[in-house]
């Protein structure tokens, strides 16, 4: 299973952008620059680990960012698994950002989830 950040630097939500206000680097500039630069890289990372490692299940987080996702493994629609959440081929595991737009219990019912459905032998 394969848990992690799109893209590293995090933010409260889309709209909020501090890092060109902690750094003098140009690719922080704003967070359309940053994902300018960044984004086609870590797609390419990440198609190569998905390719090298082949896991079963890709927990992905943050809607913003869904359309990225689908990039990375021949996808088919996304289908609701619970309230907020989606499938897509069985691989990719869509959820809310995690934080306030989640709580524990939905996180832990979607684990249970993915457990059942996706994780059988």
């Amino acid at each position: 299973m394969l848990v992690s950040e799109l893209m590293p630097l995090s933010s409260k939500n889309m709209g909020d952008w501090k890092y060109n206000e902690l750094s003098n680097r140009e690719d922080l500039e704003s967070r359309e620059t940053y994902l300018d630069k960044w984004m086609p890289r870590r797609k390419e990372m990440y198609k190569k680990l998905i390719e090298k490692h082949n896991p079963r299940v890709i927990l992905a987080y943050g809607k913003g960012y869904w359309k990225h996702y689908k990039d990375l493994i021949e996808l088919r629609d996304f289908n609701p698994i619970r309230d907020g959440f989606a499938i897509t081929n069985g691989q990719l595991v869509l959820i809310p950002h995690t934080g306030n737009a989640i709580s524990n219990s939905k996180l832990e019912e979607v684990g249970h989830w993915i457990r059942k459905n996706l994780l059988k032998k």
